[in-house]
């Protein structure tokens, strides 16, 4: 089964706890997923390029245990902008995951009967049309 959710929102989403590294948001996804949701590394790093370009988090450099010249590690965090983006991002999926009505509104009641009216009148007019060709035997 697909991912409920785009690489681009699972980081959002993820950066929402604090800043981090590729790996480490990768196990952080999985992990406030229940493992329902595995990320690419791949993916992940050029999502996190789109996310730089579009300016949505930012990048530091940090040595581990602030040693010179052990390898750095590229760490990420939410911009202001990132932060309203998660925002956004959280918002819609909560309210994709909310329960649906459980009766349709009048307004929706009224848009299904004007489908069915319509698909009726399309089946009408492809009967006509197939009675109005000459057949072929």
């Amino acid at each position: 089964m697909r991912a409920p959710i785009t690489t681009h929102a699972a980081l959002l989403l993820a950066l929402r706890q604090g800043a981090g590294y590729g790996l480490e948001l990768i196990r952080r996804v999985e992990r406030i997923s229940a493992g329902r949701v595995h990320l690419a590394e791949a993916r992940v790093y050029s999502a996190l390029a789109d996310l730089k370009r579009q300016d949505l988090v930012a990048i530091s450099h940090v040595a581990p245990g602030g040693r010179r010249g052990a390898r750095s590690r590229t760490y990420y965090d939410l911009t202001l902008r990132g932060v309203e983006t998660s925002t956004i991002e959280r918002t819609t999926l909560s309210a994709l995951a909310a329960p649906a009505p459980s009766s349709p509104t009048a307004r929706e009641v009224r848009l299904m009967a004007e489908r069915m009216a319509q698909a009726g009148k399309i089946s009408e007019l492809a009967r006509d049309l197939r009675a109005a060709m000459p057949s072929r035997s």
